[in-house]
């Protein structure tokens, strides 16, 4: 999982996104789209055949040591840029998602290549989510996490920020969820996604 936690803000910054939120949530709107045909609410099983189905048109792949899906950007960007992701369940019988970690890399990150290095990624990653999404980013600043961006809109809610030289990470919540889902266990390996097994397959 990928936290972005929000608590540290400077009380200018956690108002202007406490109102963002407080008038997003009472809209009334829900936006459930995530990318990739994948969404808010999906089941686990949905979840994998869909992947399978991508991996067949080999749209995606298996992330690194196999614990992320992963899509890879030919073009568009600075460099080849690749997208892992795995998506938070409920833990209930539904098993549905409710939130998207991400991590965003280009191929050509490299110790000495600073012109691949994260804070030439950001702005790219922050434009890809204008393009999905549209709306405005809030710019923050939290005293140990450095900046980060949030747009919340209706329900759901997009936190980008720098994970370190190397990579962009983000997180996309369904805000209308995050309180009921109860604590999850820690993370094991991840099997149906990396095998891309057809979840029909007896």
């Amino acid at each position: 999982m990928i936290g972005l936690g929000l608590m540290g803000l400077t009380a200018c910054q956690g108002s202007a996104y406490e109102r963002t939120l407080a008038r997003e949530l009472a809209s009334g709107e829900r936006y459930d789209s995530l990318f990739l045909g994948i969404h808010f609410g999906m089941s686990a099983r949905d979840f994998y055949g869909h992947c399978w189905k991508l991996n067949q048109d080999s749209l995606i792949r298996q992330g690194p040591n196999n614990l992320s899906v992963q899509y890879i950007f030919e073009e568009g960007f600075r460099d080849r840029m690749f997208m892992n992701f795995y998506p938070n369940f409920t833990n209930d019988t539904a098993r549905i998602i409710w939130e998207m970690p991400v991590l965003f890399s280009y191929e050509a990150w490299a110790i000495w290549s600073k012109e691949y290095w994260s804070d030439s990624l950001l702005p790219e990653v922050l434009d890809l989510f204008d393009d999905w999404y549209g709306g405005e980013f809030i710019k923050i600043e939290h005293p140990d996490k450095g900046v980060a961006y949030v747009k919340v809109q209706g329900n759901r809610r997009v936190i980008v920020r720098r994970q370190d030289d190397q990579y962009v990470k983000a997180v996309i919540t369904d805000m209308l969820a995050k309180d009921t889902v109860p604590a999850r266990p820690a993370p094991s390996p991840v099997g149906a996604i990396p095998s891309f097994q057809n979840p029909n397959a007896k």
